[in-house]
C-alpha cells in the first residue's frame, strides 16, 4: 500500500470514530492496524477502492455541513443558540427560523437584510443563531427557511433534555429498595404451558409486593426471538427489541378465550393436555413446541376476534395499531414472510423481498393482510397483559414494579435488521477483546449500528427502542452500557483480537435516554461490569445512571470490600445470569462445567482458578465473620447465603437484587458464556412450581432478613 493511501486511511479513521488502540485486561496496548481500519471503513459504507475514492470520502467528512442533523441542549444551554456553517457570501439576505413541536409551529424569528448572525467558536465559517429560552423538555424540528430563490435551507432535530436520567422521589437522599430477579422462561406452575408466562409473573409480583415487601421484580429481556434451537433461544440475541416474544403470552388470559368454544375444546382435548403435561414436567423449556401450541390456539382466538362482536376491543386494537404505525406493520410482515420462506433467513430471500419498501413486499402485505393482522393482534395482547401487571404491581405496594432488560443488539437475520438495513454495518460484528477465558477475543454475531447513520435519521430507531422497553414507573437495565460510548467491532475477515473500538455519539444518546426516562418515569441501570474505563463510569454517575456491583467482583485482592464502600448510585447483587449462583460458586460448579466442556485455553488454567476460588472463599468467610454475620457452619450454605445477603443489605446502594435461584439454594447457572449447544442456556426451569415458592418459608425468611437489615419498604 502506498504511503499516500495509508495517510488517507489514517486521516479518515478518527473522523469515523475508529479508535487508534485498545488496552486489554493485562495492560497490553493493541494498535489498530491499517487492515482493520480499512475493513471498518468499508463496513461503515465508505468507498475505499483507491486513493481517489478515499480522497472523496475525506473531503465529504471534512466539509462542514450547513446544519448538523441533531442538536441536544439542556434548558440552561438554550442561551447558546445553535450553530450554522456557511461563508459570509452565502448568508441569505432574508430567512426565518421555525421551531415546530408535536402540535405544529411554536416559535419563529425572521432575519432581514443587514441582520448578521454572530460568529460562533467553531471556525471562520461558523455562525450562531438564537433559540427561545423557555422551551420545555422534548423534541422539536428546527427549520432555517430562506426567502424564495435563496439558499441554503435545512432542518434538524432539537432535543431539549433534563440534566440527568429520572430518579424516583422515594430513592432520593438515602432512599433505597430491593427486589428479586425472576427468569420468566424458567417459571413453573400448574397452569402454564411449559414456559413461564405473564400470568405467572403477575401472580408472583403481587405476592412479592404484598407479602415480601419487595420493591421490584427483575426479568430477562422479553424481546421477540425466533424460538429455534440452537442459536435462537437467547433473549440477548433477539430478532427485534421493539416487540415481545409471544411464548410469554398467557393465552388463556386473552379475553377471546372465554368466548371461543373452539379454542377451549382444543385445549381440553386429550392430545393437547398430554402435550401440556409433557411440557410442564420437562426440566427444560422446549421453545419450539410451546411456540407451536400457542400459535395454534392464538389463531382460533384471532378468528373469534374478527368474526364475533367485540366493539370495545376492536376500538382498542385499532388505537394500538395506529399508535404503533409502520413499525408494527413491518414486524408483522416480517413474521408472515418468515413463514412464507420457512427454510431461509431474509438475506437469502428472493431479492425483491429483502427490501421492506419494495412493491413486491407491498403486494405481499395486501395478499396476506389477515396473517399480518394476526401477528399485530398477538403483540397487542402481550402489551395489554404487561400493562395490567404494571398496574397490579404498583397497587401491591411496589414502588418500582417491573425491572426490564434491554439487549445490546440484534441478530443480523432478524426483523429489526430487515426493517432498518440502512443503519447496520453488516460487514462487521460486535464482540470483545481478548481476556482470560477468551484469549482470542469474541465475536457475538450482532451487526453494529453505524453511529452517523443513526444520527442522520434523528435517532428515530433508538427512540422507538427506548419507548418500547422503558416500563412505565419501573426500571430498565441497559446491557453493556459502555456501548453508548464505544463498541468493539470485529470486521469480516479480521480475527477478534485484531478488532477495534468505534466511538458513537454518547452525549446525544444519553440526552435522549434522559429525556425518555423522564417521560416514562423510569429508573436507568447500566451494566458496567468488566473492563470499563474510569471516565465512562464517571460519566454514567454524572448522568444519574445506576452502576452494577456484583459481590463476587467487589473485592480488594480476595477479600470483599466493606459494604459501606459501595456507591449509593448502584444496583448491588450476588451475581448475574452469566455467573454461578452462590451455591454453584461455592461448590466450584462453574469451573467444573468449563473444564468439562474444554473452555479453558490451557488445561492448567482450571486448576489455577480452583486455587484462586478457594483463596477467595476463605477471604469471604473471614470478612463475614469479622462483621458478625456468620455464626455457625452447621448448615454452611444457608448461613453463607444469609450472611452475604446481610452484607449487601448493609450497602448504601439504591437497589439490591437477589436471584430467585439463590433464594431457593440452586447451584446451576442460567447461561454459561462461550457455549451454545453443550450447556442448557436459557432453558433450565426453576425446580419448584410458583405455588410452592409462595408457600416456601425459606424465601419468606430471607425476605424478612433483607427488610430487617435494609429497612422495610413502607
Amino acid at each position: 500500500m502506498s504511503a499516500d493511501r495509508k495517510e488517507l486511511v489514517d486521516r479518515l479513521a478518527p473522523l469515523c470514530g475508529i479508535e487508534p488502540e485498545y488496552i486489554d485486561i493485562w495492560g497490553n496496548h493493541h494498535r489498530t492496524s491499517l487492515e482493520t481500519k480499512l475493513a471498518i471503513l468499508k463496513a461503515l459504507g465508505l468507498e475505499t477502492r483507491n486513493e481517489e475514492s478515499l480522497r472523496g470520502e475525506l473531503s465529504n467528512l471534512e466539509e462542514k455541513r450547513f446544519l448538523e442533523p441533531v442538536l441536544v441542549r439542556t434548558q440552561k444551554e438554550l442561551s447558546k443558540g445553535f450553530p450554522i456553517y456557511l461563508s459570509d457570501k452565502s448568508i441569505p439576505r432574508n430567512f426565518e427560523i421555525e421551531i415546530s413541536g408535536d402540535n405544529g409551529k411554536i416559535w419563529g424569528r425572521k432575519f432581514g437584510e443587514g441582520d448578521q448572525p454572530p460568529r460562533g467558536k467553531l471556525g471562520v465559517n461558523s455562525h450562531r443563531l438564537p433559540l427561545p429560552l423557555d422551551l420545555p423538555l422534548g423534541y422539536y424540528e428546527l427549520k432555517v427557511v430562506a426567502a424564495p430563490d435563496e439558499s441554503p435551507t435545512g432542518s434538524f432535530r432539537l432535543v431539549v433534555y433534563p440534566e440527568t436520567v429520572y430518579l424516583p422521589e422515594f430513592l432520593r437522599g438515602k432512599g433505597k429498595t430491593w427486589g428479586i430477579f425472576l427468569p420468566l422462561y424458567a417459571l413453573k406452575s400448574g397452569r402454564n404451558w411449559g414456559v413461564g408466562d405473564l400470568q405467572d409473573l403477575r401472580e408472583l409480583m403481587v405476592w412479592m409486593g404484598k407479602e415480601l415487601q419487595a420493591g421490584f421484580v427483575g426479568i430477562n429481556p422479553l424481546h421477540a426471538i425466533k424460538n429455534r434451537r440452537p442459536h435462537n433461544l437467547s433473549p440477548y440475541f433477539p430478532s427485534i427489541r421493539n416487540y415481545r416474544n409471544f411464548i410469554y403470552l398467557d393465552v388463556e388470559g386473552v379475553p377471546e378465550f372465554r368466548e371461543c368454544p373452539e379454542a377451549q375444546k382444543m385445549v381440553k382435548g386429550k392430545d393437547f393436555q398430554r402435550e401440556l403435561a409433557a411440557l410442564r414436567s420437562s426440566p427444560l423449556v422446549d421453545y419450539e413446541r410451546v411456540a407451536s401450541l400457542k400459535l395454534r390456539v392464538s389463531e382460533l382466538l384471532f378468528k373469534n376476534f374478527l368474526e364475533k362482536d367485540h366493539p370495545g376491543r376492536a376500538q382498542d386494537f385499532s388505537r394500538y395499531r395506529e399508535k404503533e404505525g409502520k413499525a408494527l406493520e413491518e414486524f408483522a410482515t416480517f413474521q408472515a414472510l418468515s413463514e412464507h420462506f420457512p427454510d431461509r433467513v431474509w438475506p437469502n430471500w428472493p431479492r425483491e423481498y429483502r427490501d421492506p419498501k419494495s412493491e413486491e413486499v407491498r403486494s405481499f402485505q395486501r395478499s396476506h393482510q389477515r396473517r399480518i393482522l394476526f401477528y399485530q393482534y398477538i403483540q397487542w395482547n402481550i402489551e395489554e397483559q404487561l400493562e395490567q401487571i404494571t398496574r397490579e404491581a404498583h397497587k401491591s405496594g411496589m414502588p418500582l414494579g417491573l425491572y426490564e432488560d434491554l439487549a445490546l443488539g440484534v441478530e443480523g437475520c432478524g426483523a429489526e435488521a430487515w426493517s432498518n438495513q440502512g443503519i447496520f454495518a453488516f460487514g462487521a460484528e460486535l464482540g470483545a477483546p481478548p481476556d482470560e477465558f477468551f484469549p482470542k477475543g469474541q465475536r457475538w454475531g450482532l451487526p453494529p449500528v453505524i453511529p452517523d447513520r443513526l444520527r442522520e435519521e434523528g435517532y428515530r430507531s433508538y427512540i422507538q427502542i427506548l419507548r418500547h422497553n422503558l416500563p412505565l414507573g419501573g426500571a430498565l437495565r441497559i446491557d453493556h452500557v459502555m456501548g453508548l460510548f464505544h463498541s468493539f467491532w470485529v470486521p469480516s475477515g479480521i480475527t477478534p483480537k485484531d478488532g477495534a473500538y468505534v466511538r458513537g455519539h454518547p452525549r446525544e444518546l444519553l440526552s435522549i435516554m434522559a429525556l425518555e426516562s423522564h417521560l416514562r418515569k423510569t429508573l436507568i441501570i447500566g451494566e458496567d461490569l468488566g473492563t470499563v474505563p474510569p471516565r465512562v463510569r464517571a460519566d454514567l454517575k454524572n448522568w444519574g445512571i445506576l452502576s452494577t456491583k456484583v459481590f463476587y467482583f467487589e473485592r480488594e485482592d480476595d477479600s470483599p470490600i466493606p459494604p459501606e464502600h459501595y456507591p449509593a448510585l448502584a444496583l448491588a447483587g450476588i451475581n448475574t445470569h452469566d455467573m454461578p449462583t452462590l451455591s454453584g460458586f461455592w461448590r466450584l460448579r462453574d469451573i467444573e462445567w468449563r473444564e468439562k466442556l474444554g473452555l479453558y485455553p490451557q488445561t492448567e488454567m482450571a486448576e489455577e482458578e480452583r486455587g484462586r476460588r478457594e483463596a477467595q472463599k476463605k477471604a469471604i468467610l473471614k470478612a463475614l465473620k469479622s462483621r458478625g454475620l456468620l455464626f455457625s457452619r452447621a448448615n454452611l450454605e444457608m448461613e453463607l447465603l444469609r450472611a452475604v445477603i446481610s452484607w449487601l443489605s448493609l450497602t448504601p446502594c439504591k437497589l439490591l437484587i437477589l436471584n430467585i435461584w439463590d433464594l431457593l439454594g440452586e447451584e446451576e447457572q442460567q447461561n454459561l458464556p462461550g457455549t451454545v449447544e453443550n450447556h442448557p442456556n436459557w432453558c433450565q426451569k426453576i425446580p419448584y412450581e410458583i405455588e410452592k415458592i409462595i408457600s416456601d418459608q425459606r424465601v419468606r425468611e430471607l425476605a424478612d432478613l433483607v427488610n430487617s437489615v435494609r429497612g422495610r419498604r413502607r
